[in-house]
């Protein structure tokens, strides 16, 4: 190995252990590890960090990447591309624990449930979007087997609004999932479980027609997000239930591989080759340090592509034609500089690429510790909101905001105005609904009690809400009474 070869991996292999360092300062802190601060930096890690030493200890014949920094970059910028790395994970984890309180006691996951509103409103969403996102995901089907393809990645102007409608199949399988496990009479220590098993199962299998093995674990995170609190106490169904998503992520990925012939671009074949590939963005971090030396910045017009790109695809869905606007994204800057074409959009240089185009290593620095801070606060809400519908939307932007670290800034703006429309609307309609704002109470101990299973308790910390809701016939206690011990005469 040459001498840049050895500092990089040494750099990058010392910030994986600051990053799991940085992990063990927020669960400890927190208390929990389903969080999207855990998630944030844990997919740094694997995005940027493990996926360099992958690409930089790969010794197979077979070229590395779309960009082999190995070959590509001149003497220098390797060793330069992993001090970028470190600098975004130095940003990204004082993002997230900044800002983060330190807790004696842990707060408990509890379990959130419909007011009958609620469950009114999701009867007939969920009777309109199954049937619709089903339909055009038999479309979307037919069309891939005339490709003979395992994965596609582009589609004709027509079949658009396929994928489209068909996307808000995962919304409908998370509604239905919300919906059943808050039945009246229900044994939770039974159902959540395997509610949350098929609704995963589901989701996983919608998706197959994209072919990514990353996209079944951000499609299913916002669902095990909000139900995970149903099998916290329950230690063997939870341990049970993460086997068996495991092992149905592993059979997805083995299934994928033996239908791919070839290690290419559009499927690897070992877990190296998909930390490098599919889901590594370290080399094309290298890719963005060698263009800005060459060319020089783009000044965030990437940025205004990932906004405008959304709002014009949505208005030609609705008929409508926007004036064109000329800004190109990070994956045509990639098609241009590593295909010579304005097409074949299908590489993705990652967030870390995209902010180093634009603006440099500042902007590395201040967009990763923005987007740290953006994970704190959307988990600090996730926890505090009531309403199951609301915490499903706070955790599907979550997942947005976490996810852009892999696939790029354009992800959030697409992902809210697509994918996450029906979430969207239902969690702001439960919003309105509830009538209140993040951690504030409202009397809803009593719509709760109407559908809780007969002879079911309520528990303290179960209703953020109920403390408020009796506050106002609570009788002060003097602080004399309060200090002085009780005896019985």
């Amino acid at each position: 190995m040459r001498s840049d070869e050895w500092l990089t991996v040494s750099v990058l292999s010392l910030m994986i252990f600051a990053g799991v360092a940085a992990i063990s300062v927020i669960v400890r802190r927190s208390h929990r590890i389903l969080s999207f601060r855990v998630f944030a930096v844990a997919s740094y890690l694997i995005v940027n960090l493990a996926a360099g030493i992958a690409h930089v200890l790969d010794r197979s014949r077979i070229r590395r990447g779309f960009f082999d920094a190995m070959v590509a970059l001149e003497p220098g910028q390797l060793f330069k591309t992993s001090l970028i790395a470190a600098l975004g994970l130095a940003a990204i984890s004082v993002g997230v624990i900044r800002g983060l309180p330190q807790s004696d006691q842990p707060t408990p996951l509890e379990k959130k449930w419909l007011v009958p509103k609620e469950r009114a409103l999701l009867a007939p969403v969920v009777a309109v979007l199954i049937p619709v996102s089903l339909w055009s995901l038999l479309k979307i089907q037919a069309y891939a087997s005339t490709l003979e393809t395992t994965r596609i990645i582009t589609v004709s102007g027509g079949m658009a609004r396929y994928v489209f409608i068909s996307s808000w199949l995962v919304p409908a399988i998370c509604f239905t999932a919300i919906w059943i496990v808050n039945r009246p009479m229900v044994n939770e220590k039974l159902l959540t479980p395997l509610v949350l098993f098929v609704g995963v199962i589901a989701i996983v299998a919608s998706g197959q027609w994209a072919g990514g093995r990353s996209s079944a674990f951000y499609s299913s995170l916002p669902l095990i997000m909000v139900l995970a609190a149903g099998i916290r106490k329950m230690r063997g169904p939870a341990i049970a239930f993460g086997v068996a998503i495991s092992f149905i992520l592993t059979m997805v990925a083995i299934r994928q591989n033996d239908l791919r012939q070839s290690k290419s671009a559009f499927g690897s074949t070992g877990l190296s080759d998909w930390v490098d590939w599919e889901l590594g963005r370290f080399s094309m971090l290298g890719f963005s340090v060698q263009t800005v030396d060459r060319y020089g910045m783009l000044f965030g017009e990437t940025f205004i592509n990932s906004v405008f790109q959304p709002i014009s695809g949505l208005s030609r869905l609705l008929g409508l034609e926007l004036p064109q606007f000329i800004a190109r994204s990070s994956m045509e800057v990639a098609a241009g500089q590593l295909l010579n074409s304005s097409t074949a959009i299908y590489i993705v240089p990652g967030l870390s690429a995209e902010l180093f185009l634009n603006f440099g290593a500042v902007g590395v620095l201040f967009g990763y510790f923005t987007l740290g801070r953006l994970c704190g606060w959307i988990d600090d809400r996730s926890i505090k909101c009531s309403s199951p519908l609301t915490q499903l939307g706070w955790a599907y932007a979550g997942m947005l905001v976490f996810k852009s670290i892999a696939y790029g800034v354009g992800q959030i703006f697409s992902g809210l105005l697509f994918t996450g429309l029906p979430v969207l609307i239902v969690a702001y309609t439960s919003f309105l609904i509830r009538g209140q704002r993040v951690g504030t109470g409202t009397n809803l101990l009593a719509d709760r009690q109407r559908f809780l299973p007969e002879g079911r308790q309520d528990q303290p910390g179960a209703n953020a809400t109920a403390p408020t809701a009796t506050a106002s016939i609570a009788k002060p206690i003097s602080r004399q009474g309060a200090d002085r011990p009780m005896r019985s005469d």
